[in-house]
């Protein structure tokens, strides 16, 4: 319930930062709530090539019932390369986009938003680092990869849509991710409250004054790098607490067994084990809480910065917007104890009444 809640406020706030665009299709469909005068950007609607809405601006692109469109990140295409300039940036994109149209693609779902980095500016979410090279603002238009798939993406008729992970953060494995994808996150000031706030807990309490300096040098190398392992095991260990190879699960574990508060923006198995990895799998997942109003909030920014700041793109593609499959941080009465990916598993009541429901309808 909280969950469709946040999807509604979503898609309402968003929906006004394009109520001003023309060929937009109004809908009343924005997370039910009315909204018959106000262009919403998820919907479509009922609508066939001839009424089709269209993008703004010059070579606007149709969004057709016909949706033929691919998920693609820019890492596939860019990789982590430093020394690219934007004139080379431009050259891959066009060279991509030019060659999914002859292919008969539409529609581009730009991974934009993910580990809570973004490739395009959006006022909320710090950029990628090596992305840092063409960011830039000409006159009112901002110039950032996103804006360069727009741009690149028209010419072949192609529309393209920023797609965005909500509720999934990072995987907590201190050796999976390669230099430039550690990165400063939107999340990392949530982090940093919460280590701030509970080291100096435990500093007055006078016990496990090693673990609360660790805290606190931990936050004021978050506020420089974000989450980098490599830079901040060694500070955990000072404390006495190893990573073993999973930094941010340990420090919770570690403090959470001192008597610190949980941080209640996060989603978590146990206090002594709270991100574990799926049955059979070794990347153990950290997602954020969808009840959270601050983790609700970051968001509604980020995705209205996005859309205000790229007026030419054509939506708002959400994923990760659910509890883990794993049964990570679901609610204790549907009694999931085994953590079996959780596609439908019928003997959990609560499932198989709902799956009878839904084959009745």
């Amino acid at each position: 319930m909280r969950r469709r809640a946040f999807l509604g406020a979503l898609a309402a706030l968003v929906g006004q930062t394009w109520s001003a665009r023309p060929g937009y299709a109004t809908s009343n469909q924005t997370g039910g709530i009315s909204s018959t005068d106000r262009l919403a950007p998820f919907e479509i609607g009922a609508v066939s090539p001839e009424n089709a809405p269209r993008l703004p601006g010059e070579g606007a692109v149709p969004l057709l019932h016909d949706f033929r469109g691919v998920w693609l990140s820019p890492e596939w295409i860019l990789g982590g390369s430093p020394a690219l300039n934007e004139s080379e940036v431009r050259a891959r994109v066009r060279s991509t986009v030019e060659t999914l149209g002859k292919r008969g693609v539409n529609a581009i779902l730009l991974e934009t938003l993910i580990r809570g980095t973004s490739v395009a500016v959006d006022g909320a979410t710090p950029i990628f680092d090596y992305l840092q090279w063409n960011f830039a603002r000409r006159g009112a238009c901002i110039i950032d990869l996103l804006q360069i798939f727009i741009d690149e993406a028209r010419v072949a008729g192609v529309a393209v849509h920023a797609w965005v992970h909500l509720f999934y953060w990072r995987m907590d494995n201190d050796d999976v991710y390669l230099p430039w994808q550690r990165a400063r996150s939107l999340w990392d000031p949530l982090l940093i409250a919460w280590l701030e706030e509970q080291g100096s807990a435990l500093r007055r309490t006078g016990k496990h004054v090693a673990l609360a300096v660790a805290m606190h040098e931990l936050s004021a190398s978050l506020r420089r790098v974000g989450v980098d392992p490599p830079s901040q095991v060694a500070t955990l260990a000072s404390a006495g607490v190893p990573s073993g190879g999973h930094l941010v699960g340990r420090l919770v574990r570690e403090a959470l067994s001192c008597g610190c508060v949980p941080p209640d923006f996060l989603l978590m198995h146990s206090p002594s084990d709270p991100f574990p990895p799926a049955p059979r799998r070794a990347l153990c997942p950290v997602y954020l809480d969808p009840g959270n109003v601050g983790v609700c909030n970051l968001i509604v920014d980020a995705i209205i910065g996005l859309a205000r700041a790229h007026p030419d793109l054509a939506g708002i593609h959400l994923d990760q917007i659910r509890y883990p499959l794993d049964g990570q941080g679901l609610p204790y009465d549907l009694d999931v104890h085994d953590r079996e990916p959780l596609y439908l598993n019928r003997t959990i009541p609560v499932m198989a009444v709902r799956r009878e429901l839904l084959l009745r309808e």
